[in-house]
């Protein structure tokens, strides 16, 4: 008999292969009781009860081994731990050996395994040429990154030298890379295997035909054969833009580390295009690429910020590599021969491009040049170096741009159009990282994946170079109706971190000039100084909006802050309704958004301080005012302090109308003392009314802030407003008026926005005999004046009138018994209804 008690776990790692000890984690102690016994050299060993603790999990087993010698063994274990089954059978003198396993706790065997499997293995033959028959299944599987929603795999032998593989994973991930589901149906011998292979995720599929062949007298290395030649027929891989076929077979020859590419292989598009692998090999070490792409179709298209430019052609391009692992060197080429390029929907707005490209590789330096041509109107040139493909944000590039039509400078301007005139660039552009670069290995030794910038990285940029336009330039903004003309500018990077620009240009009668200098201009703690200077410069001409003014304005950035001040006179200019296609009322105060997320600041801090003269010739035409404005405001802002403005602007020589009524404008301010939206109104207007009784003087007074403005009604000779209000729309005192008129009365009361537009509605209503005058509806836009007479005991009459939408209406009710009414209606709707009441 042996006993152990409590033997620790570790201390069997020595004795099991490195491929179990490295992903099975053996924490605990086992006991067991063993019966042995030698009987005529005869063995018996028996562990009929095998218990312990792995992995802080009781473990149930038992084993049986019963051999005289190797031939005749045999031995059958069964083990359980959790709900993990297993069960393992060998019989020398059948030549069989069998493994079942079951098991949903995975975890409790490695803390890296996870789901549900299932093996069943079974070989016959074990000293000859054993038959394998076997399957493994999976569910919800995951072991480390590795992630999958289901496999299934079948491995079955017709004899000892024929043998079928199918396997089939579903939703492969590793970690948050999806990889799709993958399908393999594979069988042969040694000598030769074919079958199929496919894979898909989403709208994306590979399938083929895959065969490979083992020459005859082809030695093995751990079952795999040392020489052979694979072979892939009728390949198909689908993409979003399409699929590719590839027209030949594709043929791999491989021998002792080496691999080749037996012949040129194309991909070929369904409509147009093909990728060709010309050259493949891989031997000693090193490796040789060679491909190419062939009237690949290029469509680019919806850029950031220039949506509008366009650039449809034909792609070409070569690409040779060659080198080890740690070092390769290579050249690229690319060419887009008769490249339309367009920026707008309108045929001038158009170019055909010659553009041609080449670079080299070294390990993980590239450098290229590219050229773009379009006969001698347009001359691209530019080149690009990044001495490190791991680090991207360290490059230097240059470009030169010669173009006699600056309209193609308009693809990255949606807003401008009708460019005319020569431009001319010539830029050279740097950018390093400062700071910390980390990395998981050595230095000599990083790769893509190993070598990261840290948070902190800051880039440093630098810019050199001259940009001119003009003299002569022409374009137009059609968004504000404005041509100019005469521009001309110019920008000089002499050194590292300064530019100096200067630049003048005509739009209507005219002009303005700009000066200034820069340092650091890419960096965020960027500074800038400038000064814009013009003379009744037009800078809106549409129908509904004109504005015509002189600046005097001088501009200083540092890093996010601007800061604006000096003069601005507005010189001419008219604003009219259509210009504010904004409503005028704000947020109420009791609107209260949910979950609003907080806004960032991240944007510019402005700091104004400026000062608006705003001269004769300025009209504005809205709300019913018919008026010039002239006035001076200081506009003052500050990163502590909101937009403040100071100042006075007058209404002169204007009429307002409201309600079909038409006052001269007698006197007219708006004085600001802090919002920009919400000045003191004082206006005074008054209306000339000649009746029967003689000439009636009605002034209409305006005052308060512009968010509670109050009205009221003053006539001479003096008489109440509900009076003065019927002289305005009727032409006659209130005491002349009939029913009829009540609503229109009502409504100009609101209309006007008197202060005391419900004590005259209730005076009107006394007056005119109505059983009923108000004002219903929320707001402005929603009013209705409703007046409504009872004309008998069975019949009332009700008018409606719609202030916003100026819609009326008539209702007519009639009781036809004390339960039964008819009513009728006419206006946005009309209705007639039988009513009854319970």
């Amino acid at each position: 008999a042996l006993v152990l008690e409590q033997l620790p776990l570790p201390l069997l790692k020595p004795l099991l292969p490195p491929a179990i000890t490295n992903s099975v984690t053996l924490l605990g102690q086992v006991s067991t009781r063993a019966a042995i016994s030698i009987l005529d050299g005869h063995l018996d060993l028996d562990l009929p009860n095998i218990s312990g603790v792995v992995n802080q999990r009781a473990l149930r087993g038992s084993a049986r081994l019963s051999a005289k010698d190797l031939s005749d063994m045999i031995l059958n274990v069964t083990m359980q731990l959790g709900d993990n089954r297993l069960a393992t059978q060998l019989d020398m003198a059948s030549q069989k050996a069998q493994l079942d396993f079951s098991g949903t706790q995975l975890s409790l065997i490695a803390p890296q395994l996870q789901g549900q499997m299932e093996v069943h293995g079974v070989v016959h033959y074990l000293l000859g040429n054993p038959i394998l028959q076997g399957s493994v299944s999976a569910k919800n599987f995951k072991f480390n990154e590795i992630h999958l929603r289901a496999l299934t795999a079948t491995l079955s032998s017709a004899d000892s030298d024929t043998h079928k593989l199918q396997l089939a994973v579903e939703a492969l991930r590793v970690g948050d890379k999806r990889l799709g589901s993958l399908q393999a149906d594979i069988q042969g011998s040694k000598q030769r295997q074919a079958g199929t292979l496919s894979w898909r995720l989403d709208d994306q599929a590979f399938e083929t035909q895959v065969s490979n062949t083992v020459p005859a007298g082809t030695g093995f290395d751990q079952g795999l054969p040392l020489a052979g030649d694979l072979n892939f027929a009728g390949s198909s891989l689908t993409l979003p833009s399409g699929t590719w076929r590839s027209a030949d077979s594709i043929s791999l020859q491989y021998a002792a580390r080496q691999i080749a590419l037996g012949a040129p292989s194309c991909w070929r598009a369904e409509q147009r295009g093909a990728v060709c692998v010309e050259q493949l090999s891989w031997a000693g070490g090193r490796f040789n690429i060679g491909a190419r792409l062939d009237h690949l179709p290029l469509n680019i298209a919806q850029l950031p910020g220039i949506a509008a430019m366009k650039l449809v052609g034909d792609l070409g391009a070569t690409l040779r590599l060659a080198g080890s692992l740690d070092k390769w060197q290579g050249e690229f080429g690319f060419s887009l021969p008769q490249t339309l390029l367009t920026w707008s929907d309108f045929e001038v707005d158009q170019v055909l491009l010659d553009i041609t490209g080449q670079g080299e590789i070294d390990t993980y330096s590239v450098r290229g040049g590219l050229k773009a041509q379009s006969g001698v109107e347009h001359q691209i040139e530019a080149k690009l170096q990044v001495n490190d493909v791991r680090e991207p944000l360290t490059f230097a590039a240059s470009a030169t741009l010669d173009s006699q039509d600056i309209g193609l400078l308009t693809a990255v301007m949606p807003f401008v159009a009708n460019g005319h005139g020569k431009a001319r660039a010539v830029v050279e552009f740097a950018q390093a990282v400062a700071g910390k670069i980390t990395s998981t290995g050595q230095a000599k030794e990083r790769s893509g994946a190993s070598a990261m910038l840290a948070q902190d990285a800051v880039p440093l940029r630098r810019i050199k170079g001259q940009l001119t336009l003009g003299p002569g330039v022409e374009a137009m903004i059609p968004a504000l109706n404005l041509e100019f003309s005469d521009i001309e500018f110019s920008a000089e990077a002499s050194s590292e971190r300064k530019i100096e620009f200067r630049g003048q240009a005509r739009s209507g009668v005219g002009k303005v000039a700009l000066a200034g200098n820069s340092f650091d201009l890419l960096a965020a703690d960027r500074q800038v100084q400038a000064r814009l200077l013009g003379e009744q410069f037009t800078v809106i001409n549409r129908p509904e909006l004109q504005m015509t003014v002189s600046p005097d304005l001088e501009f200083t950035v540092v890093g996010r802050q601007v800061r604006v001040t000096g003069t601005l006179r507005l010189d001419s200019g008219q604003v009219q309704d259509k210009a504010l296609q904004i409503s005028a009322r704000g947020r109420s105060a009791d609107v209260v958004i949910v979950n609003a997320e907080p806004v960032q600041a991240s944007g510019p801090i402005y700091e104004l301080d400026l000062a608006l003269t705003v001269g004769e010739q300025v009209r504005i035409i809205l709300y019913g005012l018919n008026a010039k404005v002239s006035g001076a405001l200081r506009i003052r802002q500050s990163a502590s302090r909101p937009r403040q403005v100071e100042g006075i602007l007058n209404l002169n020589e204007g009429v307002f109308s409201r309600y079909g009524v038409e006052f001269q404008l007698e006197r007219g301010r708006l004085i600001y003392s802090g919002s920009v939206t919400n000045p003191v109104v004082d206006v005074v207007a008054r209306r000339e009314i000649d009746s029967t009784e003689g000439k009636i003087t009605v002034q209409l007074l305006m005052s308060g802030t512009a968010s509670n403005l109050q009205s009221r009604l003053m006539a001479s000779p003096a008489m109440s407003e509900a009076d003065a209000l019927s002289y305005l729309i009727l032409g006659r005192p209130l005491s002349g008026s009939t029913g009829s008129d009540g609503t229109l009365l009502a409504g100009a009361a609101l209309s006007f926005g008197l202060k005391k537009a419900v004590p005259i509605t209730a005076e009107i209503q006394a007056k005119l005999g109505l059983d009923e005058l108000s004002v219903t509806g929320k707001d402005l836009d929603t009013a209705s004046v409703v007046a409504g007479k009872r004309v008998t005991r069975d019949l009332y009459l009700e008018y409606n009138y719609g202030l916003f939408s100026r819609i009326g209406g008539l209702l007519v009710n009639y009781q036809l018994s004390e339960r039964l009414s008819l009513q009728a209606q006419s206006g946005t709707a009309d209705s007639l209804e039988l009513i009854y009441k319970f």
